[in-house]
């Protein structure tokens, strides 16, 4: 349910949807959009909750989820369906608490250096990220 919230958020600000994890039991990116004018490829990792005053955090186990060894994984079917690395994209995290009706964006171009999004509106013109110093 999440990963839906996100991808129709993105859209109504301009993204287009091109690959979405399908099914249970698979490991990797949810989704892939082309950002605003299609001219940046971003892998986004979706997480929701219904805890009140709690957000969702990213896996951390063997790979943390979003870590350049971890998007570059043999078995991560977005990566391996559009043959892509984690050189080619910029990444993005979507959480989303459903019992407070609240989100939280971050984005990066280097996934190491993330930038919290503050209002949907900076999802609608990309520049900035590649001004961003590291």
């Amino acid at each position: 349910m999440a990963e839906s919230v996100a991808e129709f958020m993105l859209v109504e600000v301009g993204w287009t949807p091109v690959w979405d994890f399908e099914g249970p039991g698979r490991h990797g990116v949810d989704l892939l959009l082309l950002g605003p004018c299609g001219e940046r490829l971003f892998a986004v990792e979706v997480k929701g909750t219904l805890r009140p005053r709690r957000w969702p955090r990213l896996r951390r186990g063997e790979l943390t989820q979003m870590a350049l060894s971890w998007l570059d994984k043999s078995d991560n079917p977005a990566m391996k369906d559009w043959n892509i690395t984690s050189q080619d994209i910029y990444g993005g995290v979507v959480l989303v608490n459903f019992c407070e009706l609240a989100y939280r964006v971050a984005l990066t171009r280097d996934f190491t250096n993330w930038r919290p999004i503050e209002k949907l509106m900076e999802l609608e013109d990309l520049d900035w990220l590649d001004r961003t110093s590291p």
